[in-house]
């Protein structure tokens, strides 16, 4: 008699059925821790740039601040930087 919730289910399985459970699993493991390492990764990378970001950001506008006199590029009236 075969049982949905027991061990007769098991143990009147095919071998290949089980290793076939096995291996799913497994493999449904793997794809999880992977996903986690990637994720703690990129958001590592993204931690980065933002601080980088962040303090181009402060550079600019310390830079602002400074109020330097603009320059005119003399050939075609435009601010120099542009």
């Amino acid at each position: 008699m075969v049982t949905f919730f027991g061990d007769n289910l098991w143990r009147n399985a095919p071998q290949s059925i089980v290793i076939i459970v096995v291996a799913v699993l497994l493999v449904c493991l793997g794809m999880l821790l992977g996903s986690s390492l990637h994720t703690k990764s990129i958001d590592r990378q993204y931690r980065r740039i933002t601080q980088r970001v962040q303090r181009l950001n402060e550079q600019e506008a310390a830079m602002d601040r400074r109020s330097y006199p603009v320059a005119v590029c003399d050939r075609c009236s435009l601010l120099a930087g542009d």
